[in-house]
């Protein structure tokens, strides 16, 4: 995610990315994509970060949904 890029338009253009290459046969769970989204995000979401990496270390269940809401 670019710095003054809109989060809600990111994750949304990621998830059209996810089910394209699920329509090509390869699918990427929740989970992947959690990640993918928490290490791509610019330093001023770094206390959501840090609260959502801390979460995934204690192996807490962690929704897309909540993250999305939380950007």
């Amino acid at each position: 995610m670019k710095k003054y890029e809109d989060p809600d338009v990111w994750i949304m253009n990621l998830e059209l990315l996810r089910q394209r290459i699920a329509e090509c046969g390869k699918t990427i769970d929740d989970n992947k994509l959690i990640i993918h989204i928490l290490y791509h995000l610019p330093k001023e979401y770094d206390n959501i970060n840090d609260q959502y990496l801390k979460e995934l270390d204690d192996t807490k269940e962690i929704e897309l949904e909540d993250l999305h809401t939380d950007l």
